[in-house]
């Protein structure tokens, strides 16, 4: 058995959130340009990897829920600066997270993860024991 540092686990978990960030990008990119036929299975896609996307960062808030002020602070700073990209405002302090809006639209509620489920977490602060990296996710 590995033990792995919850903050190393998270922030492994904001490398692929940012990763996930990139590719969804570039499929939008190609949506934009595709044909017809092709746009289907790239939506399809899209939708995978944001669906990936949100379940890891509900993950990753979870997780810096459980942890001290300061390690909150930078690691909710550092969340904040992935999703950015994608117009998403997170906030750690608060229960509900939305989606920044243009244009005088409405902002849209995110769903996101029980919050009692989120502080009650079997994380300790410090430790994550894991078999492999996967395991943690």
């Amino acid at each position: 058995m590995v033990k792995y540092n919850t903050s190393d686990v998270i922030k492994a978990q904001m490398a692929e959130l940012n990763d996930l960030v990139k590719e969804i990008a570039v499929l939008d990119s190609e949506m934009t340009n595709a044909a017809s036929h092709k746009w289907i299975g790239l939506c399809q896609e899209r939708m995978r990897k944001t669906s990936r996307m949100e379940t890891l960062k509900e993950q990753i808030q979870c997780k810096i829920m459980a942890m001290d002020v300061h390690r909150k602070k930078t690691l909710t700073r550092q969340l904040n600066a992935i999703t950015k990209v994608r117009g998403w405002t997170i906030d750690a302090y608060k229960s509900n997270n939305t989606k920044t809006t243009t244009a005088g639209t409405a902002p849209e509620v995110l769903k996101h993860g029980n919050e009692e489920e989120c502080t009650n977490s079997t994380l300790s602060d410090d430790w994550v024991v894991a078999k492999d990296m996967n395991s943690c996710i």
